[in-house]
């Protein structure tokens, strides 16, 4: 079974780029030589490169839906002529089904997202692009309503009751794995993507006496894979990451320095294995460039992230998302620029890291504070305090309160 699937996955993959190929020889016909059609074969092959890998993944598992509606309704020519206004009947159907299932608008933003970019890919312009798909999704944002994600923001009392789990002198390896990397992932602005693809090599892992630089070779935000540098600051205490990441290394037995080229040390995040001397690195220590050591998998990490909240007493709603969402948060409350966040974040937009920013009560508060209503009330005399608060004069308050 498990070959059936593969055979068919592999088959659709193999579609695609032929069909991708063709949409770009499509105007020369049969005046398209052998050279053009081996560049056109390449182009098909590599152009899905410019996409980070977890966004291509999305994006396939939204594309082969609207393939098999057009190849339903066997429409003429290639999919790539696919007009726009048919496009948005089939985005129209999205947003039908979405409303039978009660879900948001996420269906249909994510497919229109992939055949964009398909499109693209193929050399074409977009049909998306075409009025009657705005109407599509402008209707999808007014009449459908997800359930709001629950999630909740890292908070630094959090960080402080975690840490006290690991404070003793030899704490159980997956425990200090787990809060270690909650505390990299808080102050790195991570997402467990991020966190996933730290490793532990010496030139990129690169502790100093001030902090630590941290590579990431690839992320959601970085879709020219460039990678980033993340600098984090060495604080000193209980809670400071670089402290905590050094003492994950040392007694996890780490190797951090390759005797060869081909030698992979691995990642920081590993499965941990146990015996009755305590907890281990499972599996080999170190791998090799064609058989690399692989990162601790995302259910996994959730299943230990939940065990140590629970026995840290944290009862709050915190998922994997809800240290990138602190992070941020808690920087913006406690006054660092919007452009800073922005940059130690990797976000490309200045509406992502507003996205990504939970303010606090206080911080709400303050802007209503800062409007000078403070001041002794106009319908009393200077030498007089009013007895009521001036919110009522904002409504925030009842008159007869």
């Amino acid at each position: 079974m498990c070959t059936d699937l593969y055979s068919r996955s592999r088959n659709h993959v193999l579609l695609n780029l032929d069909a991708r190929a063709e949409a770009l020889l499509v105007a020369l016909g049969a005046e398209a030589d052998t050279e053009l059609s081996t560049l056109a074969t390449q182009f098909a092959q590599v152009a899905g490169q410019t996409l980070a890998p977890r966004t291509s993944n999305d994006y396939a598992r939204s594309w082969e839906p609207f393939r098999e509606w057009w190849a339903a309704r066997r429409l003429p020519r290639s999919i790539y002529d696919t007009p726009g206004e048919v496009v948005a009947l089939y985005l129209l159907s999205l947003l039908n089904s979405s409303k039978e299932d009660k879900v948001g608008p996420g269906r249909v933003r994510t497919a229109s997202a992939a055949i964009s970019s398909y499109f693209r890919l193929a050399g074409r312009v977009p049909p998306t692009e075409h009025p009657a798909c705005s109407i599509v999704h402008d209707l999808a944002e007014k009449q459908l309503q997800g359930r709001k994600l629950e999630r909740d923001a890292l908070e630094p009392a959090d960080i402080t009751a975690l840490a006290r789990l690991v404070g003793g002198p030899e704490p159980p390896l997956d425990q200090l794995m787990t809060v270690t990397a909650i505390v990299v992932m808080f102050a790195g602005f991570f997402r467990f993507d991020d966190a996933a693809e730290i490793s532990v090599h010496e030139d990129l892992l690169v502790i100093t006496a001030t902090g630590m630089d941290v590579f990431i070779p690839r992320s959601k935000t970085d879709q020219q894979r460039r990678g980033h540098w993340v600098p984090i600051a060495r604080v000193g205490g209980a809670v400071c990451p670089v402290g905590l990441t050094e003492r994950l290394l040392t007694l996890g037995g780490y190797k951090r320095r390759p005797d060869t080229p081909d030698e992979d040390v691995g990642p920081l995040l590993r499965p941990v294995q146990w015996n009755r001397a305590g907890g281990y690195l499972s599996g080999p220590l170190t791998g090799t460039v064609a058989q690399p050591i692989h990162s601790l998998s995302y259910p996994a990490f959730c299943h230990r992230l939940n065990k140590t909240l629970q026995a840290a007493g944290i009862t709050r709603r915190i998922t994997a998302h809800s240290m990138h969402i602190g992070g941020n948060s808690t920087a913006a409350d406690r006054g660092v620029p919007a452009d800073l966040r922005k940059a130690h974040g990797r976000w490309r937009s200045d509406a992502m890291v507003q996205h990504y920013t939970r303010r606090d009560g206080e911080a709400k508060l303050s802007v209503s504070r800062s409007l000078g209503l403070a001041t002794p009330c106009f319908l009393f005399p200077l030498s007089q305090s009013c007895p009521r608060c001036s919110t009522v004069w904002l409504g925030l308050a009842s008159a007869d309160s």
